[in-house]
């Protein structure tokens, strides 16, 4: 006997929902005493609601905005902080050519064993296109 699965509302569960950059000025919040409890996720930068959707892949791309710019303004600060830009913007964008360079250039195992990886999946997939 199999039994239905229960039905999955749409939009935030009820638990408090934040994500953030440490040190920038916007987040992407859901359920916090900063943003309505109405089963919205919100961006937020600085305290000001920026943008509001039911959905969370909107939001998600909203913040990513904001995230992207953060991390392309800081690829020009000190050594380790141009790292954790190019880290943060190859995980949004694996095709970011200055993140690449960084990460080639100054990145550590974890980093070139990642950028491998990707390279692996690249030529794989020309591979079989190709078949």
């Amino acid at each position: 006997m199999t039994t239905a699965k229960p039905a999955m509302t749409a939009g935030v569960g009820a638990g408090a929902f934040t994500r953030r950059i440490d040190g920038a000025d916007f987040s992407l919040e859901a359920n916090t005493s900063r943003v309505p409890s109405d089963r919205a996720y919100y961006v937020l930068q600085g305290d000001q609601i920026i943008f509001r959707s039911e959905a969370y892949p909107e939001a998600l791309a909203r913040y990513q905005e904001l995230c992207l710019a953060h991390w392309e303004g800081q690829l020009d600060g000190d050594e380790a902080t141009r790292l954790n830009a190019a880290r943060g913007l190859y995980a949004l964008d694996s095709q970011h050519p200055r993140a690449i360079a960084i990460l080639k250039s100054a990145g550590d195992a974890g980093d070139h064993r990642r950028l491998a990886q990707a390279a692996q999946r690249q030529a794989y997939l020309k591979r079989s296109r190709r078949e």
